[in-house]
């Protein structure tokens, strides 16, 4: 019988390069995802529930994209006692969240929805994918 062991990619040091990789593959995808749709015409107006309409931007989709990738690192370097257990429920909390807050309920064009709708899911299944095999 085999246990299975994370050993460099435990440290802070053995972290930032997958993370590294999902902010980076991340933030690509998402950004042709933007330039795509702004080709079809998409406008990215959105209003959330509550409050004034806002357009998304290229500046703000990068952030978004990069900062939640930031924010599940600290998640993962907070849990790397407990790492792959921990690392396996981690991968699948990131596609929840990927799936859980696509702005479904903001007023939008179908357009601009799908669009951010495709950019969570990618964030989160980029997500899913490597920090499921950091857990093996």
């Amino acid at each position: 019988m085999t246990t299975a062991t994370v050993t460099a990619s435990t440290d802070r040091a053995g972290l930032l390069r997958p993370l590294g990789l999902i902010a980076g593959i991340s933030l690509v995808a998402n950004l042709i995802v933007f330039a795509i749709a702004k080709l079809a015409d998409v406008d990215f107006a959105i209003t959330a529930p509550g409050q004034s309409e806002e357009t998304v931007n290229g500046v703000s989709i990068a952030v978004m994209s990069v900062a939640t990738v930031v924010v599940g690192g600290i998640a993962l370097l907070l849990t790397r006692r407990w790492a792959p257990r921990a690392w396996q429920v981690l991968a699948w909390v990131g596609l929840v969240i990927g799936i859980v807050t696509i702005p479904a309920f903001a007023e939008a064009e179908a357009g601009t929805k799908v669009a951010l709708g495709a950019m969570h899911l990618i964030v989160g299944g980029v997500w899913y994918w490597f920090v499921s095999r950091l857990a093996k």
